[in-house]
């Protein structure tokens, strides 16, 4: 199972999860105690592949505004 926002309670109900992955870097919404405590059930998380993009990304951002880039797409 694949999540991107907090787990459903419904899902832990499930038993033949044996794997859970966060598309996010954070898995502190996920880790319930029921979850924590089924031994079965595997916790990974992106955050490893992501990184680089992340700091790609932010240093566009501050490029941007700096370069007042958002009041020109204004003004188009």
């Amino acid at each position: 199972m694949v999540l991107r926002f907090g787990m459903p309670e419904e899902v832990l109900q499930g038993s033949r999860l044996f794997w859970v992955h966060s598309i996010t870097a954070g898995t502190d919404d996920l880790l319930t105690t029921e979850l924590v405590a089924a031994e079965h059930v595997a916790i990974t998380a992106s955050k490893g592949p992501h990184a680089p993009l992340i700091a790609e990304h932010m240093v566009l951002l501050m490029l941007s505004l700096t370069r007042h880039i958002p009041a020109l797409i204004k003004e188009q």
